[in-house]
């Protein structure tokens, strides 16, 4: 499964990577965020945005790519990455513009804002109740 790091990958301004090219060929992709060297926060969330505001990439692409493909990568997949009953309570809470937008532009939009971090059930970052 390839790993894409679409702020590091900017960083270091290599070549355009080919990720149509692989959504196309039906190639699942997962994202990363590389290192500190390269990445000025780790945040998965600020990758899907950077991937939507770049990338031609459908919305609810980009979301599949940031949340199951990441949990197949690490061979998890069965554990995280989608909301179903048995799998783990592991949720990041996003305040959406104010809009009548389909709701993966406001997700992607620059103004949606990280609030809250659930892991497990139990908040970790975040007044979320």
């Amino acid at each position: 499964l390839p790993i894409y790091c679409p702020r590091t990958h900017a960083y270091f301004a290599h070549r355009p990577y080919p990720l149509a090219k692989f959504l196309a060929a039906g190639v699942p992709v997962a994202l990363g965020t590389d290192s500190r060297a390269s990445n000025p926060d780790l945040s998965l969330f600020e990758e899907m945005q950077f991937l939507a505001a770049r990338d031609a990439a459908p919305h609810e692409k980009i979301l599949q790519i940031g949340t199951i493909n990441g949990a197949h990568a690490i061979g998890r997949a069965a554990e995280i990455g989608t909301l179903d009953p048995g799998k783990s309570a592991d949720l990041t809470i996003i305040r959406l513009p104010d809009g009548e937008a389909d709701p993966y532009e406001l997700l992607f939009d620059a103004r949606a804002e990280v609030i809250g971090t659930i892991r497990g059930g139990e908040t970790i970052a975040g007044d979320v109740k």
